[in-house]
């Protein structure tokens, strides 16, 4: 019988900052990986453990704020998810945060502007396109499908590891807006906070496989985000 692998359980924060255009607010979420037990392997003596990402915070920013804006609040919520207290079981000063951005258009600019303020986070640009395949093209520029995007967000759902907090402020019109997002056709007048959200959980979903995987308490997950009816996209 093989030992069961023990995760390295890291202090780890998924970032995705859409930006807005004329007629749509730039948003951030803020996505925390946590790790909860499940069991424990007796013949080992080990606990096991599964990841879920839990949204901590959306913000959706005023309409026509300018870019500019947005590297010093982003420098702040860094400085202050850096000071957060350690989860249990994490290890001392076991830190990581990865900042998605929307790279596209005007996106470029404000990377270039990120890249120079050396935040304490791993950027992570991305180009949502309308395609079937993701891919890093030059620059480290990922390329990424909506519909990527969005079906892996339906799939942490629908799995249990992507968890929001009831008591988040605009908790309600959050879940509304997931719940309508499309991934293809005519889009929602407003899905910022949605493809935020969707940001961070792709880059988390691609670095923690695991979370695709069902979570044992799915259903007390996601019993009010999918509802009878209802889709994610």
């Amino acid at each position: 019988m093989l030992r069961p692998q023990i995760p390295a359980c890291i202090q780890h924060y998924f970032l995705g900052l859409d930006l807005g255009k004329r007629v749509d607010r730039s948003a951030l979420a803020v996505l925390e990986l946590q790790w909860e037990n499940h069991g424990f392997d007796h013949a080992w003596h080990v606990p096991l453990r599964r990841p879920v990402v839990r949204l901590i915070r959306a913000d959706r920013f005023p309409l026509g704020m300018p870019y500019l804006d947005l590297p010093p609040i982003l420098a702040d919520v860094l400085g202050r998810l850096a000071r957060q207290p350690l989860l249990p079981g994490n290890a001392p000063q076991a830190y990581r945060q990865d900042l998605v951005v929307d790279a596209a258009n005007a996106g470029a600019f404000l990377l270039e502007i990120l890249q120079k303020q050396r935040l304490p986070a791993t950027l992570v640009p991305v180009s949502i396109t309308g395609g079937e395949q993701e891919n890093r093209l030059a620059g480290g520029i990922w390329s990424v499908p909506r519909p990527i995007l969005f079906s892996n967000l339906r799939m942490l759902f629908e799995a249990g590891t992507l968890r929001i907090a009831q008591d988040l402020p605009g908790y309600r019109t959050l879940v509304e807006e997931l719940l309508s997002a499309k991934a293809s056709g005519p889009q929602r007048a407003h899905d910022d906070v949605a493809i935020a959200v969707a940001l961070g959980a792709w880059r988390a979903a691609r670095e923690i496989p695991q979370l695709r995987q069902p979570h044992p308490q799915r259903v007390t997950a996601t019993k009010f985000l999918v509802n009878p009816g209802q889709q994610i996209i």
